[in-house]
Formats: C-alpha cells, sequence, structure tokens
C-alpha cells in the first residue's frame, strides 16, 4: 500500500494542472519530501560547518549562541549577566571583530527550565552556531551531556566543579575561575588560618546555613569531607527556605547561637542572605559569616545594612568600586554607549544607562564574552579561508583557540587566566572581601588553594627552647682591672695597680673535682721586673696542681 502521509498535497499537483494519477502523484511528492528531509539532516555536522556570509562591511560571519535565564527565578542576575555578554560583543564587533569576521550572538531564554535550555541549545545548533554561552548550573549540566558528540566549546557563569573534572569526557567545557568547591576549600583553610588567638589550641569549628534548594546544597557534601581531612569540625547546619520565611530564620538563628561555630558560610542568594543577615544580629550571635561569590552583591550591603557589616565572601572577580583598567573600560563604553542593550520582545533585557549601578553579574558576563571573543579571533586568525572560499570555522578551532590562551589579561577583574588542552580551569585564585561601611573591600591579595594546601600540609615547626645558661658561668673579658673569679682562677699575671686586690687564698681539692667549664684565656700582658720578686706558694699534691697565685 503507498504511503499516503503527504498526500494532501495531491490538490497542490492539481492548481498547478499537474495530470497524473492520485496514487502517482503521492507516491513522487513522498519521494521528494524524504530528499528533503534527508538534505536538511545532511546539511549541519560538526565537522562540516556553516559557511558565513559578508555583512556591514565584515568579510562574514561567526554564529554563537547565548542561553540565559530572562525570565525565571535568577531573571534579576541573568539579565545583567547576559548584557555583560552583548555590551563586550558590541565593543568586540566595533573594533573588527575577529580579523574583519563578525561575532553574531543569539539570544535564547530558557526561564530556568533545563529541558527548554536543551531545546533552546539543538535550535542554535541547527542555525550554525559553534560556540555556546549559558548561566545556571542546571541548564549547563544538561547541555554539557551532548557537548562531547557536537564538538562545540561552552563558557557558563555557573562553575560546578562536575563541568571541569573529566577533561576527556567534557573536553568542551571551559572555567574562567575556580569552582565552587574550590571556593569552599580555600575559604574553610582561611578560617582555619585566621583564628583568633584564644582558639588555637583547638579545632576549628564552622556552620553551614544553605537555601533549600540545589542552588544551596551543592557545597555541603565537599565542605563535610573536606574539613574532616583538614582538621576542622563541620559543627552545624541549617536550612533556609528561600521564601524569607521569618519563622525560619528565627529558628535557624536560635539553633545556631546554641551551637556557637566560629565561622558561619551562608550559601544563599543575595536577597535570602541579607535576610539572614538581620536575623543573625537581631540574635547577638558572635560568629563571623563568609560566604562564596554568588552570596555577595552590590545589593546585600544594601538590603542588610549595618547587620552586613564585616560579612566576608570569596570574590572571583573585581568589584564594581575597585579602580581595575578593565573596569574603567566598562564604564567608558556604557558613557558612549547609553541605553545600547535595550529590552526587546526578542532579549528581554533590562535597559542599562550609565545611572544604572554596574553590577558584578554584568562584570562577569562581559569577562566571559571577552575570553570567548580571543578564542574566536586566534581561531580565525590560524584558520584563514583559502583564496576565493569563505570562511569555515569549526567548535574544534575555536576550542584550540581557546587552549592556547596564556596569561590573558583581563584588565585586573580577574588575575591572569591560562588555558591548555589539558586544563580549562583558568585560574586558581580568588580573593576575600569584606563589608566595611557599607562597602565591598578585598581584605587579601589572590590567595591560590594550591598554595594554601602546601602550607596547611607542613607541620607546625616545634618552638625552639629557650638555653638557660649555668649559674656559675661567668664569661671573663680582657679587661684591666676585673678581678678573677674564684673557680676560674687562672695564673694570668695581673699589672700591679696602686691598690692591688686581697690575694685569694687556694681552693682547696676535692675527690672527684668537677671538669671546669672552658673559658676564653685573654692573652696575657707582659710581666714588668720587680726589685724582689715574690715567692710562689707551693700547693700540696692531692690532686692536679692548680695555677699558683701571683704574689703582690
Amino acid at each position: 500500500m503507498l504511503p499516503t502521509k503527504f498526500c494532501g498535497l495531491y490538490e497542490i499537483a492539481e492548481s498547478v494542472n499537474l495530470r497524473m494519477s492520485k496514487p502517482l502523484t503521492c507516491l513522487i511528492l513522498n519521494l521528494l519530501v524524504a530528499m528533503a528531509l534527508l538534505l536538511t539532516a545532511c546539511s549541519y555536522s560538526p565537522t562540516t560547518p556553516p559557511q558565513t556570509t559578508p555583512e556591514n562591511g565584515f568579510k562574514g560571519t561567526v554564529l554563537i549562541g547565548g542561553i540565559f535565564d530572562l525570565s525565571g527565578a535568577s531573571a534579576v542576575e541573568g539579565r545583567e549577566y547576559a548584557a555583560g555578554i552583548l555590551a563586550y560583543n558590541s565593543l568586540f564587533n566595533s573594533k573588527g571583530g575577529a580579523n574583519g569576521y563578525k561575532v553574531e550572538l543569539k539570544v535564547a531564554d530558557f526561564a530556568a527550565k533545563a529541558p527548554l535550555a536543551i531545546e533552546e541549545y539543538q535550535s542554535l545548533l541547527k542555525e550554525g552556531a559553534v560556540a555556546f554561552l549559558a548561566w545556571d548550573t542546571a541548564d549547563t549540566l544538561a547541555i554539557t551531556r551532548q557537548l562531547q558528540t557536537d564538538r562545540v566549546p561552552l563558557l557558563s557563569a555557573s562553575y560546578d566543579e562536575e563541568l571541569v573534572r573529566d577533561i576527556k569526557q567534557q573536553s568542551y567545557n571551559f572555567m574562567l575561575v575556580p569552582s565552587y568547591s574550590d571556593q569552599i576549600k580555600l575559604a574553610l583553610l582561611y578560617a582555619k588560618r585566621n583564628r583568633t588567638e584564644a582558639a588555637q589550641t583547638e579545632q576549628t569549628r564552622v556552620g553551614f546555613l544553605f537555601s533549600d534548594d540545589q542552588f544551596g546544597r551543592f557545597p555541603q557534601q565537599v565542605g563535610r569531607d573536606y574539613s574532616s581531612s583538614h582538621n576542622i569540625t563541620w559543627f552545624h547546619e541549617g536550612v533556609l527556605l528561600p521564601s524569607l520565611d521569618q519563622n525560619n530564620l528565627l529558628f535557624e538563628a536560635n539553633r545556631l547561637k546554641l551551637a556557637h561555630p566560629e565561622y558561619t558560610f551562608i550559601q544563599a542568594r543575595p536577597a535570602l542572605t541579607a535576610e539572614t543577615l538581620k536575623a543573625m544580629q537581631a540574635m547577638e550571635i558572635p560568629t563571623l559569616f563568609l560566604g562564596l561569590n554568588y552570596t555577595g552583591g552590590v545589593e546585600v550591603p544594601q538590603l542588610a545594612g549595618k547587620a552586613a557589616e564585616g560579612f566576608m565572601v570569596t570574590s572571583v572577580m573585581a568589584y564594581p568600586e575597585e579602580q581595575e583598567p578593565g573596569l574603567a573600560e566598562i564604564q567608558l563604553w556604557l558613557t558612549e554607549h547609553p541605553g545600547a542593550i535595550s529590552a526587546s520582545s526578542t532579549t528581554k533585557l533590562t535597559p542599562l544607562s550609565t545611572d544604572k549601578v554596574l553590577t558584578p553579574r554584568f562584570i562577569q558576563g562581559w569577562v566571559t564574552m571577552r575570553v570567548l571573543a580571543e578564542g574566536i579571533r586566534r581561531a580565525v586568525e590560524a584558520n584563514p579561508p583559502t583564496k576565493g572560499q569563505t570562511l569555515q570555522l569549526s567548535g574544534d578551532k575555536i576550542k584550540e583557540g581557546l587552549e592556547s590562551l596564556r596569561e590573558f589579561d583581563t584588565g585586573g577583574i580577574t588575575p591572569s587566566l591560562n588555558f591548555s588542552p589539558t586544563n580549562h580551569k583558568g585560574t586558581d585564585s580568588i580573593r576575600i572581601f569584606r563589608v566595611e561601611n557599607g562597602k565591598w573591600k578585598p581584605i587579601t591579595s589572590y590567595l591560590s588553594l594550591a598554595s594554601l594546601e602546601y602550607q596547611d600540609s607542613q607541620p607546625t615547626p616545634t618552638p625552639t627552647p629557650t638555653i638557660t645558661p649555668t649559674p656559675n658561668f661567668i664569661p671573663v673579658r680582657a679587661t684591666v682591672n676585673l678581678p678573677t673569679p674564684k673557680s676560674l682562677a687562672t695564673s694570668i699575671p695581673v699589672r700591679a695597680t696602686a691598690n692591688p686586690p686581697t690575694p685569694i687564698p687556694p681552693v682547696r681539692p676535692t675527690a672527684n673535682p668537677p671538669t671546669p667549664l672552658p673559658i676564653a684565656t685573654p692573652i696575657p700582658p707582659p710581666v714588668r721586673p720587680t726589685a724582689n720578686p715574690p715567692t710562689p706558694r707551693v700547693v700540696p699534691t692531692l690532686a692536679p696542681i692548680r695555677s699558683p697565685i701571683t704574689k703582690r
């Protein structure tokens, strides 16, 4: 029996006066449709990148995809991150792009739903995207499962250790800064090394307050395991409800007050972090609070007020208040392009202008795009099209371009970044920031996890004991008017003086005389002859004969 799935097209054939029987027409149309579908399926493959076309004076375009949360649970931060990416891409293209090729970014909203992120990824891949940018841990992990097959690199705002743990199985993920796991390890060692003097004899006791979601729980097990192997007590845990429930906060504050750890980690988004700090201040809990990079933000001091004073975070990038060349470049671009990143039905981005406070998420997006753009530029430079041909740039070539970055300068926003075929973490260093007078201030230089682990592994040096000199030991100085001590009498002639000292009688020998202590013997001065030289006294020979003493 002939297939009839597309036989509704028979009427189209009749409308153009094709005189054929209906079964024959259906057969021909089915064959044509099947051939079209086959050609569509073969139009893209990881090894056959799409051809580019010139646009607005460029030699061609390189298409990349951006999948962000623009309307879901983390939409506020997601829009800021995406805006930073679009802003740097605009600057990059204004300077000629990737060796004359425009980098075109297509943005998709996955609304904090991982299945939708996969759909958007597959759609952009079919359109010809050869590299990707992502936002959250859930969507990045979902997409990662397909990267190895599709052979396209991805940079994300998620710093989950799973993304780069096995570079052989996940060789297309790139991470700019230390992972969340590395951050909590480093923060634990920082807490251990900066204890009060009174607590130096005990183990460091830490607590952990986390939001009741995937974001809050992910560093929990890493912290437990690392603490047990580094003489740190993982002392207390508490659950924070993302709904900002005040009864929940009061309950956890009471529990923490009873536990009284030295340091308490907060792993929650900025709004919940601020409410938690206020609840803890109301209970006057004597502990130091510390969080990972996403618990910090310009809004935490604003929302928590004085309760935020002293709160510390691990910072993977510079804060807006700092004076770094890379931050000055961003401010200049925003000043020259007010409202350039505007809201639309496509991007759903919040309009940015010079009166909007520059946020860490915008900076993060800017730097992430800066790294990817440099990888693309190097890939184009290393693989120029032959004469008369269009650029054929694959994800593998961009991966190689990223892996060639050495000591890459981000204008001071991060440490210098280094990638290689065996390392897809740009740096292992972070700084600790603290809220002081309502502002984030760095309180450390860049700290390396490897360096702190090495220092922690070294044995504590044994203090050098204080040597108490022997009570009878009196060092003899070569002076003119210094009488000779009894126990160290020698035969050194002494120069005559107007008031000679009374002669010291000899010391009676004992059966087991003590061994005299060694002393430095000064060079004796020459003896002047006298008219009536004294007769030396003879000491009875009962033991080793001591030196006679000259009689004046």
